[in-house]
């Protein structure tokens, strides 16, 4: 027993200090605005413009584009385990980097996006306990569904549900879907898309007034 106690002693601050290390290795990017929730864990992963997560979320390699929600519990980019190998176990895979340097993905521009193994498209809302898998991608407007396994590439604009996840709807026609994908507003000066509200409102055929009586009227049926 004592001699148990002794190696825990001897290895732990050893494998403290080199988590450390990784750690200031793999640095995170946060653009303006951008909020990280209680309790989450985020790794080598860029956050735009006024992109958030809720709390205890897990977060590894993924570049997440602008006006993001993530949901609460939700975990994106895991390392894949090698199953095909005699163990488990990561011990065998210790002197290897954790993080390798993907070549998955290009920006707006078209540029890669070099250690990214995840890449969340603009606007994307993901709902509590989703997870979402590593090599995937995320399209603009897209919506995940609470508890969804997502092991895909998404569309943009779809809605997708399930384990594992698919497509279940789309949140507009494809002729909307491509004049938004077209004026790329989500890319505006913040000022700008606030001034233009009410023309991307009228272009998605939102009518804000008419959604709170609705929201109200079902609201007072439930009561």
């Amino acid at each position: 027993l004592y001699k148990t106690i002794k190696c825990v002693y001897y290895i732990t601050p050893t494998y403290r200090r080199k988590k450390r290390e990784i750690k200031e290795r793999l640095k995170n990017v946060y653009e303006d605005y951008t909020k990280i929730g209680k309790d989450s864990y985020v790794e080598a992963s860029y956050f735009s413009y006024y992109s958030r997560c809720n709390r205890n979320c897990n977060i590894y390699s993924t570049f997440i584009g602008r006006y993001v929600n993530i949901g609460p519990n939700v975990s994106i980019g895991a390392r894949n385990h090698i199953y095909q190998n005699f163990t488990n176990c990561d011990f065998i895979y210790s002197n290897k980097e954790f993080i390798k340097e993907y070549d998955l993905f290009t920006d707006d521009n078209k540029n890669k996006l070099e250690g990214y193994g995840v890449k969340i498209g603009h606007d994307v809302w993901i709902g509590e306990r989703a997870v979402i898998n590593n090599r995937v991608e995320i399209g603009n407007g897209a919506i995940i569904a609470a508890g969804s396994v997502v092991t895909k590439s998404v569309p943009a604009y779809a809605i997708v549900g399930g384990v594992p996840a698919k497509i279940i709807d789309w949140r507009f026609n494809q002729d909307i879907i491509k004049k938004l994908e077209e004026i790329k507003w989500y890319l505006w000066d913040f000022e700008k898309v606030k001034k233009n509200t009410d023309y991307l409102q009228t272009l998605v055929g939102f009518d804000m007034d008419r959604y709170w009586k609705d929201f109200m009227n079902r609201r007072q049926m439930i009561e």
